[in-house]
């Protein structure tokens, strides 16, 4: 079987971790596996590089100047099908498009031409709304019907002046139309539900896959940040994001903080915004592509935080669970599905008072009352091995149909 996967990134943050641990899966058991990113060389063979600096960056410009995301970077798309014209992949499998290196419409219409199986895999709500990523902040379900006057223009994939959403999901609709055969995995049930009501419920097969955790590389170990970070005494609070910005909940972050008992430490492991001021109970350390670095964090702490109201999977918490760290989330979008009994609490979206109540009940019963249930959770629903597995399943459904 060959195999071609396509991504925004590869072998980094979610997805890209993701990605990057079927592609070793396929290759281990004997299938031609290539890939193709935006990124510069990431130290594979068979890597392809789609498109240039300057070209993502006059796609971007374009983006926001147009109000079109994804309508541009023609000549790099075609490069990219000459390159599925001399590989001639089995199916194509495809994830983050919308990072302003390829062209959509084009590309997929050229694919169904040659009748190759897709497989797209939502790892946000993007390939089937008029622009969005997410939606739920904004309260809007317009994509149920059609796209058109969009809340959040100035955010998800911003435009300066159009709002072309209209335009867009009609033209990603008579994408999924032309297409023999695709198939749709979902990272979470509450994704799946989602995507069932979409464009994209008529695909030939739609399911729930959930991201996959390397249980042997994220499980409880020990280490001796607390001595280095000189947090011996406290109860270590951690959050984890790529960038903890907004959307990942700094200001409730910074809010627990004000309330926090002072034997209580916040520490995030990931990039600030620009200029962003922490009180002194939160710690920074920046952000780390070390597997092994980040297992010790997760490992350190009594408990993990997410304060995002939008998750559609939710990795870093899954990765917390898996090194036996309970863990407090929202009750909104995938967020609860990853809290198993005795896995940790489940409060009301941005109530900061709910959280804090949660973390005082995990300190009273004290860490291991929670670890074995945690570690035992994610071994048993989301480990690597079962996952991938899976996603080959789909891909033989696929090709065989």
């Amino acid at each position: 079987m060959k195999v071609l996967m396509i991504n925004a990134i590869y072998g980094t943050r979610s997805s890209g971790r993701s990605m990057k641990d079927l592609a070793e899966k396929l290759r281990g058991e004997g299938h031609e596996v290539y890939i193709a990113s935006p990124l510069k060389y990431v130290g594979e063979s068979s890597f392809y590089r789609i498109g240039s600096d300057f070209d993502h960056k006059a796609h971007a410009f374009l983006s926001r100047l147009w109000g079109k995301q994804a309508y541009y970077s023609k000549g790099a798309t075609k490069k990219l099908l000459k390159l599925v014209d001399e590989k001639k992949p089995d199916v194509i499998h495809v994830q983050v498009l919308h990072g302003n290196y390829i062209h959509f419409n084009y590309f997929f219409k050229e694919v169904a031409k040659r009748k190759i199986p897709v497989l797209f895999v939502l790892d946000d709500c993007w390939l089937f709304t008029g622009k969005c990523s997410h939606f739920t902040s904004a309260n809007c379900y317009k994509w149920q019907t059609e796209c058109d006057k969009c809340p959040q223009l100035q955010s998800c994939n911003p435009t300066w002046f159009f709002d072309r959403t209209k335009k867009m999901y009609n033209d990603k609709k008579a994408v999924y139309d032309s297409l023999e055969k695709f198939g749709v995995i979902a990272v979470s049930d509450w994704l799946l539900g989602e995507a069932k009501k979409s464009i994209m419920g008529k695909a030939n097969v739609i399911k729930r896959i959930y991201n996959s955790i390397d249980v042997d590389s994220f499980k409880p170990s020990k280490s001796d940040l607390r001595q280095k970070l000189g947090l011996e005494d406290k109860f270590v609070v951690l959050g984890v994001a790529t960038c903890l910005d907004e959307s990942k909940g700094l200001s409730l972050f910074k809010d627990l903080a004000s309330k926090m008992p002072d034997n209580y430490r916040i520490v995030f492991v990931g990039g600030l915004p620009q200029n962003t001021e922490l009180p002194q109970n939160i710690m920074h350390v920046g952000h780390t592509e070390s597997v092994e670095e980040l297992a010790k964090y997760y490992s350190m702490a009594d408990v993990f935080v997410q304060m995002s109201v939008e998750e559609t999977f939710g990795k870093v918490t899954a990765e917390a669970l898996s090194c036996g760290t309970p863990a407090v989330v929202f009750n909104s979008t995938a967020n609860p599905e990853l809290i198993g009994e005795g896995c940790g609490y489940v409060a009301a979206p941005k109530d900061v008072d709910g959280v804090l109540e949660k973390l005082k009940q995990i300190e009273s019963d004290g860490k291991s009352c929670y670890t074995d249930r945690c570690r035992q959770f994610i071994v048993r629903s989301m480990n690597k091995e079962t996952t991938l597995n899976e996603f080959i399943k789909v891909y033989k459904e696929l090709i065989e149909r």
